[in-house]
């Protein structure tokens, strides 16, 4: 693990001694430093950043208004304000602040600042790992580690895991969304991937159309066209067309073709 380190006061001589300090301490990289508040927001918003001593008394704006500007733009790392003066801890901690240190620096004081600051972010990390997890599995339905196959005298798989799919992981303006699969009126293929369409908005799917199926309850969703699935409940009307194919009626007034392919199974399951 790396820790990149920024550091940010008006006086050289203390940005030495805290440069000296932090070099010393396991997984630390300074990656910059800055001499005025303004120079330090124009470096960060190029250099990235996991953690920023910060002094608060600077030659331009203080350090409490890096913070807000940082947290403003969406980027803040995490924040050690590091100053001569004690008067303004409150106002730090506002912004989440890992600790405040005070000039002159004591050794012990920033290793156990620093145990802290590696405490945080491996437990960030493992969040992160998690939450990759947790979309591998929603978008592809499978976790993102190889999983090793059981030995013979494992335990059956869960039958509950067999069943379909309540909810169906969808992706939106690059959010992922959990769709309820009952609200799914159709669902459709735009390239090699599948999209649903749930109360008149379209949703993209990490799935293919077939995928898709396999995983929807066979009892509500029905195949009527190699590029659509019909939820059967949301069916209005059934129209008869041309050379045996059907078009059906959703209950927002959609219209779906059944190719004549499909058309003798579809009326067999609906039972016409």
């Amino acid at each position: 693990m790396v820790i990149r380190t920024f550091i940010v006061d008006d006086e050289a001589p203390a940005r030495r001694e805290l440069r000296f300090l932090l070099e010393s301490l396991p997984d630390c990289q300074i990656v910059g430093d800055a001499a005025s508040g303004e120079e330090a927001l124009e470096k960060l918003r190029s250099l990235p950043a996991d953690v920023i001593f910060l002094d608060i008394h600077l030659g331009d704006i203080d350090g409490l208004q890096v913070a807000r500007t940082l947290s403003e733009e969406g980027h803040l790392p995490l924040i050690v304000f590091a100053t001569a003066f004690d008067h303004y801890a409150l106002q730090a901690f506002e912004f989440h602040a890992i600790d405040y240190l005070l000039k002159p620096f004591d050794p012990r004081r920033l290793t156990s600042t620093w145990q802290a600051i590696r405490q945080r972010i491996q437990n960030q990390a493992n969040l992160q790992q998690k939450i990759d997890e947790l979309k591998q599995w929603l978008l592809h339905g499978q976790p993102s580690r190889p999983v090793e196959a059981p030995s013979p005298s494992a335990p059956a798989p869960n039958p509950v895991s067999a069943q379909p799919l309540e909810r169906i992981a969808a992706q939106k303006n690059g959010k992922i969304l959990l769709v309820s699969a009952e609200n799914i009126r159709y669902a459709t293929v735009e390239g090699r991937k599948a999209v649903v369409q749930v109360n008149g908005e379209r949703y993209e799917l990490h799935l293919t159309l077939q995928e898709l199926e396999e995983r929807l309850d066979p009892q509500l969703f029905f195949r009527v066209h190699r590029a659509y699935l019909v939820n059967i409940s949301k069916i209005r009307e059934i129209v008869p067309w041309f050379n045996g194919s059907y078009n059906v009626i959703l209950d927002d007034r959609s219209e779906i073709p059944v190719s004549r392919h499909y058309a003798k199974e579809f009326k067999e399951h609906l039972g016409i």
